[in-house]
């Protein structure tokens, strides 16, 4: 699991894996460049558990690819990616590896993740690929409708907040992509692992997360607003050219959508306020326009 800057979470995180009914787990945190004390509370906490510093905040794909190359390394059969902001059954990855095991065809399987703050609420589920919605729908509401969503499913998408992989997917296909930094890496890695392995989602393995990222178009981070945009032009960048138009449009029309939600949350906040939330989304849309019109074009991108 990845850490930045919010080890209270974290500690929450690892104490609810150490009580998992699952026994031959190795825990690896890595710290992404933390500012604070994260790293020293860690190891004060948990001075037993395996703790890895990165020495610059390389986002959600080069951080977890730490932690995944330390698993490799380690020799594990099967690897957990999960959010820190995320607490998890004490059955889940018992009943993530008995399902992992079952069929050589499943590459990864993952659950049912609630929101901490509403256990009636899914963040992620069965999630599939929706080529109309440019992306991956990873909170399950549709699929709560219907009563095979209390089954275990083949799917087609994967969210990044939790699932676990055979450790041989990263050697034959490889790790996640660092050039999104965060957000859209899973649809890009789910759809590159679905051409040689089944996805697989078994809603008996059950987990809670906190959505850091914002909860709703409202509120939302800056860096989910301007990462998720920019995100959903590189992820098709190998598409047909029609289909590229479309993504384009297809972002335009959101991205006025969302900048008119966040202007009718902000209306009592400040012009500043306002501006500051608004901005990524058109940064976003600007240099992923800029990466379909030059496939070199390096986009710069920070730790924040």
């Amino acid at each position: 699991m990845l850490n930045w800057n919010a080890a209270e979470e974290t500690i929450e995180c690892v104490r609810s894996l150490l009580s998992s009914s699952y026994r031959n787990l190795r825990i690896v945190i890595v710290d992404n460049a933390s500012t604070d004390d994260s790293v020293e509370c860690l190891a004060t906490t948990f001075p037993s558990l395996n703790i890895v510093s990165n020495s610059i905040n390389s986002g959600y794909a080069g951080g977890n690819n730490l932690g995944i190359t330390w698993a490799l390394h380690a020799g594990a059969e099967y690897i957990l990616i999960v959010n820190n902001d995320v607490v998890v059954d004490t059955h889940l990855i018992m009943q993530l590896v008995e399902k992992i095991r079952i069929d050589k065809k499943v590459g990864i399987v993952t659950g049912k993740v609630y929101y901490k703050d509403n256990h009636h609420r899914v963040y992620s589920g069965a999630g599939r690929f929706d080529r109309w919605r440019c992306s991956g729908v990873n909170k399950g509401t549709m699929f709560d409708r219907m009563s095979s969503d209390d089954k275990d499913r083949e799917v087609s998408f994967v969210s990044g907040v939790l699932f676990l992989a055979r450790a041989e997917i990263f050697t034959k296909i490889g790790l996640l992509d660092e050039k999104y930094f965060m957000y859209f890496e899973d649809l890009d890695f789910s759809r590159k692992v679905s051409k040689q392995y089944s996805l697989l989602y078994t809603p008996q393995a059950i987990a809670y997360h906190k959505s850091g990222g914002g909860t709703h178009w409202g509120n939302y981070s800056q860096i989910y607003l301007y990462y998720h945009t920019r995100n959903r032009f590189i992820v098709f960048e190998h598409e047909k050219i029609y289909y590229k138009y479309y993504v384009v449009l297809f972002t335009i029309c959101v991205t006025f959508a969302k900048a008119l939600v966040i202007l009718s949350f902000s209306f009592l906040k400040s012009k500043g306020d306002v501006k500051k939330r608004i901005y990524p989304l058109w940064k976003g849309i600007k240099e992923g326009i800029l990466y379909y019109a030059h496939r070199d074009h390096v986009v710069q991108v920070g730790g924040k």
